[in-house]
């Protein structure tokens, strides 16, 4: 099971999220956030200025275009204390097994029915292009509106993707078991007929 809870007393490490980080690629924690936090972040979002200022199109294949921030320094504000706060650097430090440093955040800025969508990629292709030769990186996903799939959330494939070596940034390959033959894939006989 790659999908936890974090309880209303607080979020506790649970060893078995290390094996499934292991043996999946990836682990979700439900709640890590509570609604009084989650509401400083979104106020601090939709209110900051820079935010707008900085922001940058990406177009997607279909014509669409989507927003965009990156910053590489945690600052003093909410989202900075976020990238710092010790349940996510001490859960990202268990997982991997050391000290952990802010590499960028991200903020990805859809807007409804009219924003574009990010292409199926893997992240370790751009790491690696960037002078991180192994995998040992951790992506943080917190989500602020629904995430379902109607309104284009993240979607994690059922693969140990932490093994991948695929260095292509592109996309057009990552995950089709045809032609990445980089990863493991594993077929649910489930679903055969």
């Amino acid at each position: 099971m790659t999908d936890y809870r974090c309880s209303p007393g607080g979020f506790v490490f649970e060893e078995a999220m290390k094996k499934d980080f292991l043996q999946c690629g990836y682990i979700m924690i439900r709640n890590l956030l509570d609604q009084e936090e989650v509401k400083k972040i979104r106020t601090s979002l939709e209110n900051s200025e820079d935010l707008q200022k900085n922001a940058f199109g990406v177009d997607d294949d279909n014509g669409k275009t989507s927003k965009l921030v990156i910053w590489k320094h945690p600052g003093n504000d909410v989202t900075g204390m976020l990238g710092r706060c010790e349940k996510v650097v001490s859960t990202c430090e268990k997982l991997l097994d050391g000290e952990v440093y802010h590499y960028h955040t991200k903020l990805m800025m859809k807007e409804p029915f009219t924003g574009g969508s990010f292409i199926w990629h893997q992240d370790y292709g751009y790491w690696y292009h960037n002078g991180f030769l192994t995998p040992d990186m951790m992506t943080v996903f917190f989500h602020l509106d629904k995430c379902i799939k109607e309104n284009g959330c993240l979607e994690v494939p059922d693969s140990a993707i932490r093994e991948c070596t695929n260095l292509d940034c592109t996309g057009k390959d990552f995950m089709d078991p045809k032609k990445d033959n980089n990863i493991k894939y594993t077929e649910d006989k489930s679903k055969a007929s």
